[in-house]
């Protein structure tokens, strides 16, 4: 996909219906993760970990 083609999603809400939104490339999917209201909406990736001469700085995961 070139850098001008976006990917979108689509998800169902209670409050708001349908919500289409950008997805980055790094977003593994939304099978797990259903949102109930659109402030829930967001997107799932790897766990990432920063670190700094060997010593985590912080780590990220999906939730």
């Amino acid at each position: 996909m070139s850098e001008s083609e976006s990917r979108t999603v689509t998800v169902s809400t209670l409050d708001h219906g349908d919500v289409t939104t950008a997805e980055p490339d790094w977003c593994l999917g939304h099978v797990d993760a259903r949102p109930e209201y659109r402030c829930d909406t967001g997107h799932v990736g790897a766990a990432q970990e920063a670190t700094y001469c060997g010593y985590e700085l912080a780590f990220a995961a999906p939730c």
